[in-house]
Order: structure tokens, then C-alpha cells, then sequence
């Protein structure tokens, strides 16, 4: 796992910051989970793999997302996409880690050890301070 703390990457836009966990898909393939908050005052989570998503963290989104990453289960979390259309995030929490998909796809999943969960529990927690 690689993480970055609150700062800019070169991948984002200028004024972008973000918190990125580095993962394994559910094929074995790396990808990022990052929490970004954008100049803009829109916060995102975006998902890049060998496909990109990005769902927008309205205040509710974050709140649910926040305890979804802190239990066992399944919560199905509707959100929006960054480009406007419908988009659901699936957590699934297990004893090992837990299981984040976009749109409800395992297209788009990212498969996060304790470590990674904490981290990006630690950046959501980050948005909900700032509420």
C-alpha cells in the first residue's frame, strides 16, 4: 500500500487535494482509491484502475461512506457521478478488509486491507470535521 497525505499530484488538477490509497483490484491489479477535495468545494472519491470513476461526497454521502468503512456488511451508498449521471457505491466490509465498488460493479473495485480502510476513513473523516 502507498498513501499520500493532503497535497497535489500531478495526476489532479491544480488546487486538488487528495489522500490516495494504492490497492490490488479484485484481478490482482493495482489501482487507487483517492479522497479528493477539489478547489471547487466539491469532494470526490475517485476510483483509477484499468478504468477511472469518480462519485461526488455530498455531506450525506461522506457520512454514510464513513461509517461504511467502519463496519462489517454491505452498504449500498447512491451518489452522483462526476459527470452527472447516477452512481452507487458498494462497501462491502469483511474481517480482512473491505471491498469498494463504483456503480455497483466489479469493473470498478478496489480490494483495501485494514491499513488502506483506515486511511481512507482517516481522509472521509477528514470531510466530515470540515462539514
Amino acid at each position: 500500500m502507498v498513501s499520500s497525505g493532503w497535497g497535489e499530484d500531478l495526476q489532479t488538477p491544480p488546487g486538488t487535494n487528495r489522500v490516495a490509497v494504492t490497492v490490488h483490484n479484485d484481478q490482482g491489479r493495482l489501482c487507487t482509491v483517492a479522497v479528493e477535495r477539489v478547489a471547487s468545494g466539491t469532494d470526490r472519491l475517485r476510483y483509477d484502475g484499468t478504468e477511472s470513476a469518480v462519485a461526488e461526497l455530498t455531506p450525506d454521502v461522506i457520512e454514510r461512506l464513513f461509517v461504511a468503512l467502519s463496519v462489517s456488511g454491505r452498504t449500498a451508498i447512491p451518489t452522483r457521478c462526476s459527470g452527472g449521471g447516477a452512481c452507487t457505491l458498494l462497501i462491502i466490509g469483511q474481517r480482512d478488509g473491505t471491498r469498494v465498488y463504483f456503480h455497483a460493479a466489479t469493473a470498478f473495485g478496489a480490494v483495501l486491507d485494514r491499513d488502506a480502510v483506515d486511511d481512507l476513513r482517516t481522509a472521509v473523516e477528514r470531510l466530515l470535521q470540515r462539514g
